[in-house]
């Protein structure tokens, strides 16, 4: 029997449609008390409990605990609320505490943590306020978790980008019970108001007296082995962070079930071995028990260096529940074990269902309890006319050897099998040279590097020379793992990225595994592993063939914040972007993080055409990672200015470079594409120097006007600019948007790029105005994020991601 595993499911399920439905509180309330009638009847009439009685039980708490971050009812002195009135901000006085590890990220070594809100200045006066805000703190901040700040800085309300396929950020604050960001631009404007107090204040303390030790050990790998021990990977290199993610080992770098799993197994075997050394135990009491009770010490210890975060949290709960039912005796049933784990992290922190680690953790354990034994069986036929012999010497030293590296084989094939499909859903790749890595690796790292820094920091306050010993020897260990993951990264096709895999692509997978499994068994399972891998190969050949049907033109001004990138579709499946946006002063990569999720998404591998209107940073930035994975043929620009990185991708790639002097056309694949320039470039400064892209489709036009200013638009206007949707040049500057101009293009819509809140005040309102005064509908990527516009050459429709606004125009 496996009661919690449908309770679970039910649970989850509920947590699900609540964050989907957002239903009222009173709705969920009602429901819940009506679904605790049947199994209370039951009850009453002394008739057999049956598990389905309690599932729309467990179903409506499931909804009911996920409310607070999917549908949450703000007191009046929230600070969501104070930041909504506009009256009052941007900048503000606040006092709180602080709630959350200070972590250091970014170029700058800015720190960020949570602040639980006190009091905030108002109306000349101070006055309680509520709620969470995530604090950036530029250049960084001397604070501790439980202390008292006060500080003056930008506070506003989290938002998306609004592209599709894009990381939802702001239900990853909601479900930490965050609805508010905030951002000090010096350390100057934070001063602590009282000391960090508590066992908290202490553990950390501890972790700060940890990363120094080991940085003072003068390991080569302090960076690494500082993640591996308490959790901060700030210090690793973006190198070596993208060289684990490609071999599939990256979650080797954060303290999670797996670290957790083997200090517990290791605890154990350990206490087992030196609590059986006495009789006198071993008559009185359980050993085994007792050895399992006593390795939740250090698990708990390897959680502390942690400093607890969600995931170390996650882990530890995973292990105490094995122990838990290993030791009352309940553990026969190892998937009620997981689910028992799984209910209690959900019942604490149910937005957990929508973390990668907690899927990845729990997909890889299951799909261990499932798929091991099956692959012990296949492997480990046993001969039953065999004598039975007990070997010795060598021979049992050998088999022993064999026995625990098939059982390491068979559970690294076992977690890659469960977790590959969620690994190319959330990360966008399949990491090919992943397996026989992790082979190596994972003992490195998990059994041998682990316990042995957690033993350093352990005898750290007995004796400096020992721990010291111990973190160098760790680190060779380390230097070792580093370069296997670095030679395996090194490989051709180490990892390939993919698209994002679809819901139906997900379940076909997980059916084939589990078909293919229990083919064994009844050979109707061995039709639906066939049917469900037939299912699949259609789904993905249709995914790659359909783009060479398509007869649309479909354009995606892409919402990068204060930059431009725009996506074309021509027919007949061809692809062109143009600008990749970026961002000043932050190693935030455009082109990996917001564009290529777009085109993960639509099940884009390849752009065949990469446009550069000019070379300042926020159109280029993005295009370099753009350039490297998706295998552009042709790069267009006008050949002025320094490309930096790009230019380093362009030639390792092979990237014909095709440098436009002057208006030039071009016909694809019935789609013509005027590159225009004005004749007399003098006197024009590097963003009027743009090439303006006119595409043309049918009778449907679209305008581009990179960041021409009214200059370079007065001497365009001889020429055919003539647009149903114009890009509005340099995100709606006063500087341009001529009327002369918008009078020669007359577009019916014009689309402004530019990025919410930016510092430049765009776009302007005479701008707007002179739009408004034409007619001219106008979106904004700021408020409505992507904006598709898609034409036949006749009809058009245009609609809006974030507003879901649509427009559909017809010619007559």
């Amino acid at each position: 029997m496996r009661p919690l595993v449908p309770v679970l499911i039910s649970f989850s399920l509920g947590i699900l449609a609540s964050g989907r439905l957002e239903p009222g509180h009173s709705v969920v309330y009602a429901l819940v008390a009506i679904s605790f009638l049947p199994p209370v009847i039951l009850h009453l009439k002394d008739r057999p409990f049956r598990g389905g009685a309690v599932m729309p039980l467990f179903f409506f708490l499931g909804m009911l605990s996920i409310m607070p971050a999917a549908n949450p009812e703000h007191p009046q002195d929230h600070i969501l609320n104070i930041v909504r009135n506009e009256a009052t901000g941007p900048v503000y006085r606040v006092e709180g505490l602080v709630s959350s590890y200070p972590e250091t990220r970014g170029p700058r070594g800015d720190t960020r943590f949570v602040l639980e809100t006190g009091k905030i200045f108002l109306d000349g006066d101070w006055k309680p306020a509520s709620g969470r805000v995530l604090l950036t703190v530029r250049g960084g901040a001397d604070v501790k978790r439980g202390d008292g700040i006060r500080f003056i800085g930008y506070l506003r309300e989290p938002s998306n980008f609004g592209n599709p396929g894009e990381f939802d950020y702001r239900w990853w604050l909601a479900r930490k019970g965050v609805f508010v960001t905030g951002r000090i631009t010096d350390k100057r404007f934070i001063m602590r108001t009282g000391g960090a107090r508590g066992l908290l204040s202490r553990i950390d303390s501890f972790r700060d007296e940890t990363k120094n030790f080991i940085k003072a050990a003068g390991a080569r790998n302090s960076g690494l082995l500082t993640a591996l021990m308490v959790g901060d990977r700030s210090l690793i290199s973006k190198d070596l962070r993208e060289a684990f993610s490609r071999t599939g080992t990256a979650h080797l770098l954060a303290i999670s079930g797996l670290h957790m799993g083997i200090v517990a197994y290791l605890s154990y075997s350990l206490f087992v071995l030196i609590l059986s050394r006495s009789e006198r135990l071993m008559l009185a009491l359980d050993i085994k028990k007792l050895s399992a009770l006593i390795s939740v010490l250090p698990v708990l210890l390897y959680g502390s260096l942690s400093g607890f975060a969600l995931p170390a949290q996650r882990a530890v709960v995973m292990v105490l529940a094995f122990v838990f039912a290993f030791v009352t005796e309940r553990g026969r049933d190892p998937y009620n074990t997981l689910s028992l784990a799984a209910l209690i992290i959900l019942a604490f922190s149910p937005g957990s269902l929508w973390d990668v680690s907690f899927m990845l953790s729990f997909s890889a354990v299951a799909a261990i309890l499932y798929l091991h034994p099956v692959f012990k069986e296949l492997f480990e036929k046993k001969d039953p006319l065999k004598r039975i012999e007990t070997p010795s010497g060598p021979e049992k030293f050998f088999n022993a050897l064999r026995k625990r590296t098939l059982t390491l084989l068979f559970i690294t094939l076992a977690a890659a099998t469960g977790t590959y499909p969620l690994i190319a859903l959330f990360f966008h790749s399949v990491p090919l040279a992943g397996f026989v890595c992790n082979l190596v690796v994972v003992p490195l790292i998990g059994f041998l590097v682990v316990p042995g820094g957690i033993m350093a920091m352990a005898l750290m306050p007995l004796s400096s020379a020992l721990s010291t010993g111990l973190i160098k020897s760790t680190d060779l260990l380390l230097s070792l793992a580093v370069k296997v993951v670095n030679f395996f990264s090194g490989l051709p096709y180490s990892s390939v990225w993919t698209g994002t895999p679809t819901l139906l692509e997900i379940i076909l997978f997980y059916l084939i595994v589990v078909f293919a499994t229990e083919a064994r068994r009844n050979r109707l399972y061995t039709y639906g592993a066939v049917l469900s891998a037939l299912i699949l190969v259609l789904d993905l050949g249709y995914w790659k063939v359909s783009p060479y049907f398509k007869k649309d033109l479909t354009v995606t001004f892409l919402s990068v914040g204060h930059g431009d990138s725009a996506l074309v579709e021509l027919p007949g499946g061809k692809r062109m972007l143009i600008d990749g946006g970026g961002f000043y002063g932050t190693d935030f990569d455009v082109g990996e993080r917001i564009i290529a999720p777009v085109l993960w998404k639509k099940k884009i591998d390849r752009i065949d055409y990469v446009v550069l209107s000019h070379p300042q940073l926020d159109h280029r930035k993005g295009l370099a990672f753009i350039v490297e994975n998706f295998s552009p043929r042709e790069f267009w620009w006008h050949g002025e200015g320094r490309l930096f990185d790009l230019k380093e991708a362009l030639s390792r790639n092979g990237v014909e470079e095709r440098v436009i002097g002057s208006t030039k056309s071009r016909t694809i694949n019935g789609v013509r594409i005027d590159l225009l320039r004005p004749d007399d470039l003098t006197g024009l400064d590097t963003n009027s120097r743009s090439l303006v892209i006119k595409i043309t489709y049918g009778g449907r036009s679209v305008l581009f006007a990179g960041d021409i200013g009214e200059d370079a638009e007065r001497r365009l206007l001889n020429m055919d600019l003539r647009a149903d949707v114009l890009k509005a040049p340099h995100h709606g500057s006063h500087t341009s948007s001529s009327e002369a101009f918008l009078n020669r293009v007359s577009p019916r819509y014009a689309v402004i790029s530019t990025g919410r809140h930016n510092t430049f005040g765009l776009p302007r309102k005479e701008t707007l105005g002179r739009y408004e005064q034409r007619s001219i509908m106008v979106l904004r990527t700021d408020v409505d994020g992507a904006v598709t516009m898609r034409t036949d050459g006749a009809s058009m429709h245009i609609s809006t991601y974030l507003t879901g606004r649509t427009f559909s125009d017809m010619m007559h």
